[in-house]
């Protein structure tokens, strides 16, 4: 009996979220998070699907809402999302995939609060979005390889976090040539086209970030040079 409401509560998020109503989707899925149990990959997939469809109503092409009650929704929605990852998905999980996800999605929504935050508070944030990021970044390092698709991605977060929200280039081009560097010493092949061009995709985007924040760093000692 269960396991049919459960698969209830499924089917009636899948409706909401191709209806475009990802807020509804969610609060089915909210009830089977709930429940206490794991979640299987179908109802982890949907509910990732679903936070970052809810997070991009509010966020529009990296610009946060200007107006504070569209503000207050968000930290409230984010608050809820961090509860249900570390009272309930994560201690739940016995799939290190599944962690790796989770804990991405948990330094996505930390870095949110962080940027709808200010001084010290706006702080905590960024350093606990920073700390979830390195938790999957090594997990998926020490058990995929440093050409998992996931290890690329939390990698990439690391470096950008590093960047644009601490405003320390020389950490964040040190993270991404690592990770471009452990890539090419591994020597990794894939009979999976759609993982390999995924993996090309990150190296071309971590190479960017090296490319750009290596002039930057340039710049800025020629400059410094200059002052003197």
């Amino acid at each position: 009996m269960a396991n049919a409401h459960r698969q209830h509560l499924y089917l009636k998020a899948v409706d909401f979220f191709d209806g475009s109503n990802p807020q509804g989707g969610f609060f089915q899925l909210r009830e089977i998070i709930l429940m206490n149990e794991e979640m299987n990959d179908e109802e982890r997939e949907l509910w990732i699907d679903i936070v970052r469809a809810i997070v991009s109503l509010y966020v529009d092409t990296q610009e946060l809402p200007t107006t504070l009650e569209l503000r207050e929704e968000l930290k409230v929605f984010l608050i809820d999302c961090i509860y249900l990852l570390e009272m309930h998905l994560l201690p739940l999980s016995t799939e290190i995939t599944a962690d790796v996800k989770y804990y991405e999605e948990l330094g996505n929504s930390y870095f949110y609060m962080s940027a709808l935050t200010e001084g010290v508070e706006a702080s905590i944030y960024s350093n606990f979005s920073l700390s979830s990021y390195v938790y999957g970044y090594e997990l998926a390092l020490e058990v995929f390889g440093p050409s998992y698709p996931l290890t690329l991605i939390s990698a990439d977060n690391i470096a950008l976090l590093y960047s644009d929200v601490f405003d320390d280039k020389e950490v964040a081009l040190e993270v991404a040539e690592t990770a471009v560097d452990a890539v090419h010493l591994e020597q990794h092949f894939t009979d999976n086209k759609e993982e390999e061009e995924f993996v090309n995709k990150m190296l071309n985007k971590l190479e960017t970030h090296i490319l750009k924040w290596t002039k930057e760093l340039k710049q800025g000692n020629l400059g410094n040079t200059n002052l003197n």
